[in-house]
């Protein structure tokens, strides 16, 4: 029997898979197959509000797998055309640990992600990213290093070779889109771009705090051409079990707010904050046992005199 789920989805070119306890592994009980999406939005100037037209729900991504490993996912526009493809890839000497993933766009580029693991822990230790361009025999554009606290990852550094990175969103957005969702992200893009292409490179440092099982905090410390910036996001959780746990630590096009994959509870509210803007997040779910069947997540974003207010919907189905 399908079940439905409404989350919500967000958006980068490649991902990688990680775990507290089984780093690379993601076999989840409940097969994602299909992800739909509807948005309702207002935009208040002078206490005078202004509606958007609504998005209407259309499909967004389509999941496949092989047997109990994701195979590939296809992320798609409103008007049904293709906006993204990844296919995954496994070894088996590794206890099937996603060691690549390659993504590509049509008519466009391929974008290639690869996994280092520790050889003792197991634990992923580094993630590097190539396009078809510089392969992955060249230096990557994108590497991130990976820090533990036993098994808990406590930090990530970040460093964005801004000559070689494939497209501009990748210097703006940058691994922003693990921990907030794909409307805040697209916003903060926008409103907080640092990266600027006559500086080499770009490194973000992202502090990780924990409250038992989940992540209460983050810390982005964002330095470019000799500038450092810092932004602060804050989550509460429910009571039930995330069930995006361990899955795909999501670039721009994936994960969500329900996929802060590190966490095991499923996020409530989500706060960002920066030197000039306030984004706030509140989710609410309706389950079917534990497991979510819709989620709702209503986003206010504060810049300045102009309040924005955002309604989503998403809908996840199921293999049977």
């Amino acid at each position: 029997m399908k079940r439905i789920v409404f989350a919500f989805v967000a958006l980068f070119c490649v991902a990688a898979f990680v775990s507290c306890n089984k780093s690379g592994i993601y076999t989840p009980k409940d097969k994602l197959s299909k992800v739909w999406m509807e948005r309702e939005s207002s935009v208040i100037i002078d206490s005078v509000e202004q509606k958007n037209p609504p998005v209407e729900k259309f499909l967004y991504e389509g999941w496949e797998w092989d047997g109990k490993y994701l195979k590939s996912r296809t992320v798609y526009r409103a008007n049904g055309d293709v906006r993204f493809s990844y296919n995954y890839e496994y070894n088996d000497k590794m206890k099937n640990r996603v060691v690549g993933i390659t993504s590509s766009i049509p008519a466009e580029r391929k974008n290639r992600i690869r996994f280092l693991y520790d050889d003792d822990s197991k634990l992923l230790k580094e993630i590097k990213y190539f396009t078809e361009y510089f392969p992955d025999s060249d230096l990557p554009y994108r590497w991130i290093e990976v820090g533990y606290d036993g098994n808990k990852v406590v930090s990530l550094k970040e460093t964005i070779n801004t000559q070689r990175a494939p497209h501009k969103s990748d210097m703006e957005t940058s691994l922003l889109p693990y921990f907030v969702s794909e409307g805040m992200a697209e916003s903060i893009a926008e409103n907080e771009i640092t990266s600027k292409i006559e500086y080499d490179s770009k490194i973000n440092e992202y502090a990780i705090e924990w409250e038992k099982k989940n992540i209460s905090h983050v810390k982005i410390t964002t330095t470019v051409g000799g500038k450092t910036s810092e932004v602060n996001i804050s989550y509460t959780y429910d009571k039930n079990k995330n069930p995006q746990y361990a899955r795909v630590m999501g670039l721009i096009e994936d994960g969500d707010v329900n996929s802060l994959i590190f966490s095991h509870n499923n996020v409530a509210s989500c706060t960002y904050e920066s030197e000039n803007m306030t984004y706030t997040e509140q989710c609410e779910y309706t389950y079917d046992k534990k497991v979510p069947v819709e989620k709702i997540i209503y986003r206010d974003q504060k810049t300045g005199m102009i309040t924005s207010k955002i309604t989503e919907k998403w809908t996840y189905e199921y293999a049977e």
